[in-house]
Parts: structure tokens; sequence; C-alpha cells
């Protein structure tokens, strides 16, 4: 299940949609949660005709709570959450995330490398996951959430973002799931997802800042 939050994203939600369109895996519906977009947002999805796409509205709930709702209506067994402003590196994305819980039935969280763009596709920046190791949680550091993949059941068992969070929600889930309850999680050195500069899952000082003192 591909989860996507949107909110006036008219000029990346076609990239977005054209990178899962072109996966060569095709046995994935799409979850779009919409904070009220007053744009052409919609106009775009439009553009492409998905066999399983389910759409919802909740106008003004936060980010969180999209993600929440998009996995509370998931069907998938693995959850994959795309930002509307991120897009698939290559073209066996899914392929390769299916692939790999299907070798090891006991890992439930997947973490992949990413790149960081500019609008003009150039590279500005890499993560590479094999630098993330578990100590750095306690000094604010996480692995990037868009190459972060996870079993359903994970949600359903340590329970689901935090709401009340503006900015570490997604830190606190992964704090929670590979920090506390030790979730067996694997590192693939793919580069899967491209995240956009200066996007919704870029933050920035402020929003370190805020992230921090939450």
């Amino acid at each position: 299940s591909i989860i996507i939050a949107t909110l006036n994203n008219e000029d990346t939600i076609l990239r977005n949609l054209q990178s899962i369109k072109s996966q060569n895996y095709k046995d994935y519906e799409i979850v779009i949660i919409d904070g009220g977009s007053n744009d052409q947002t919609f106009d775009q999805v439009k553009k492409i005709k998905f066999k399983n796409l389910n759409i919802k509205n909740q106008k003004g709930m936060g980010v969180y709570n999209a993600f929440n709702e998009g996995i509370i209506s998931a069907n998938g067994e693995i959850i994959v959450i795309l930002n509307a402003d991120d897009f698939f590196e290559e073209k066996n994305a899914l392929e390769k995330i299916s692939s790999e819980f299907d070798q090891d039935e006991n890992i439930n969280l997947l973490m992949s490398n990413i790149k960081i763009i500019n609008k003009k596709n150039q590279t500005l920046r890499i993560y590479k996951n094999n630098f993330f190791k578990n100590f750095m949680f306690y000094f604010g550091m996480m692995p990037p959430h868009p190459g972060i993949f996870v079993k359903k059941k994970v949600y359903e068992n340590f329970g689901l973002f935090n709401e009340d969070f503006k900015n570490a929600g997604d830190f606190e889930f992964l704090l929670r799931v590979i920090g506390k309850n030790k979730i067996k999680y694997k590192k693939i050195d793919n580069f899967l997802v491209n995240m956009s500069h200066g996007g919704k899952s870029n933050k920035n000082f402020k929003s370190y800042l805020i992230n921090t003192i939450e």
C-alpha cells in the first residue's frame, strides 16, 4: 500500500504518480489522503489511471493524521509512505521492497538510501543508511522517513504516528519501534526514493528546532 498525503501539490504530484505507474511490480494500491487542496492537485491526479486508487479527504487534520488514516485504510501487508513531492528513483523499487521482505519473513522494517534533488533533477545530497546507528536517536538523528518501508502489523502492534506532534511524529515512531521495541530491520544499499529539496519531507533548521523541542 502506497500512502500519499497531499495538500496543494499540483507542481509535484504528477511526477510522484508517474514514478508509481512505471513500476514493474503491479500488485499495489494507492491511498491518497488530501488535507483540503484548493489548487489543481486532483486535475493532475486524474491524468493517470490506476486500477486501485482510493482518495480520502481529511481537511485540516495534519500530516500525521493523514498518514494514520492511510495506514488504517490500507489493505497491503507492507506500507510505503511516499510524500507528494517525492518519487521513486528506479522502476524496480516496489519489486525490490517486496523481494526483501519475502526473503526474510522476520524483517519488519526496511531502510533504503535516498537522494535529495533540486528542481532540475540534479542530486544535491545523498543519504546512505549505513551511516545510521541506533545510538544516534539520542542525538536527535534518524534515517530519513521516505526511505523507510514497514509491515502493517508493526503499526497494529506498536501504534500509529502520534498526532500530538507537529514535526517529530516520524522520529518518535522510529524511536518507538526500533529504539525501544527492537523490531528487526534491514538496510539495503539501494537508492529507491528521491526527496525534493525544499519539499514537505525536507526539514530546515526551524523544523529541526521544533523537532528537538518536541
